[in-house]
């Protein structure tokens, strides 16, 4: 069924093609990307429009010494039109991350036939991607488009970019991240978010600066902050102002208690001394991500590119790094009747 609501999608779309064309249609839903013995080596992964196939997709390879002529000689022997409007994801190598974006990013934006929403993700084992094999009646490329949206503003310990928000940073000379996907327990999962810097992989970043940087940019809809105590930190709003001596970060939104240390449960719970503490740690935790960022050396927030849109005529390489900042955060804990189940009933009774 779904493979005939497929079809006519792509009829609808396309208003050219006949039944007979469509079964000649490599549709792609997933690109592979490596680089080996100077040559690119690309993996298609076609789904299968056959519906008394039981194969949901299947591979085609092949090599060049341009991404293009890899990806021709994918369909030189499959009799196939190459139909990339479905694609959902590119997975690239570590070895294209490190030395080839510049070619990546330049093939896909001289190509009209690819949509630009796309994923692009990093794999320390691509092999073993292109060999897994679904437990569901899924391609890889859509198995991992529900993997992403599922995580997409939930949680905030992943940042996956689409090649739209790529391109941006990249035209802007910005630092940015690429995720990358890895096969645990027989499961694909998001895995480490690498630094990509002057367009070169630089390094894997830590998660609390993952999650700062998600943060700022509003990208998650909740995250999870775990001291002695855990919350829950939901319907926030992160802001930046920009002044000539100074960067203000402020956030405030509303918490949810998870848990409590025991002590707190054997005394009266106090709602504002929570909260409190749950301010200050966020701000500490949030500088230490600044710490972080100077003692990498690398301006991985990209206050410099925020800075020169106010300044242009002040802002040098280094002024992320020499400018003050202040963080602010207003935290409110709601739905108290959840603390029950977080520090006992007893607590309430002593």
């Amino acid at each position: 069924m779904k493979k005939i609501l497929l079809i006519l999608l792509l009829l609808l779309l396309s208003g050219c093609y006949d039944y007979n064309e469509l079964n000649e249609l490599g549709i792609v839903s997933t690109m592979f990307i490596d680089y080996k013995d100077e040559e690119f080596v690309t993996t298609l992964e076609i789904l299968n429009t056959n519906e008394s196939s039981k194969e949901v997709s299947y591979m085609f390879n092949g090599s060049g010494k341009t991404i293009e002529s890899s990806i021709n000689n994918c369909f030189s022997n499959a009799f196939l039109i190459p139909y990339f409007s479905h694609m959902y994801t590119v997975i690239i190598s570590e070895e294209v991350a490190k030395d080839k974006l510049e070619n990546l990013y330049d093939y896909f934006t001289r190509d009209v036939d690819y949509r630009k929403d796309f994923y692009i993700l990093i794999s320390n084992d691509i092999n073993e991607i292109i060999k897994y094999e679904p437990k569901n009646k899924l391609s890889i490329g859509e198995n991992i488009k529900k993997i992403i949206e599922n995580s997409e503003n939930k949680n905030a310990k992943y940042i996956v970019n689409n090649y739209r928000e790529i391109l941006d940073n990249y035209l802007n000379n910005n630092n940015y991240v690429l995720g990358s996907i890895q096969i645990d327990n027989d499961n694909l999962t998001l895995s480490d978010n690498f630094l990509i810097s002057n367009n070169k992989l630089e390094l894997k970043l830590d998660e609390k600066a993952v999650l700062f940087m998600n943060v700022l940019n509003n990208y998650s809809s909740t995250f999870q902050i775990d001291s002695k105590d855990s919350f829950d930190i939901y319907e926030y709003k992160a802001d930046t102002k920009v002044d000539k001596n100074k960067i203000e970060v402020s956030l405030a939104g509303n918490a949810r208690i998870l848990n409590l240390n025991s002590e707190k449960t054997k005394i009266d719970v106090n709602i504002n001394n929570i909260e409190k503490e749950l301010e200050t740690y966020v701000k500490d935790y949030f500088y230490k991500c600044l710490e972080y960022a100077k003692n990498l050396n690398k301006d991985i927030y990209n206050f410099n590119f925020l800075y020169y849109k106010y300044y242009p005529n002040s802002v040098d390489e280094d002024t992320w790094k020499t400018i003050d900042y202040d963080i602010n955060v207003d935290l409110k804990i709601n739905e108290k009747g959840l603390i029950f189940d977080s520090v006992g009933e007893e607590a309430y009774e002593n």
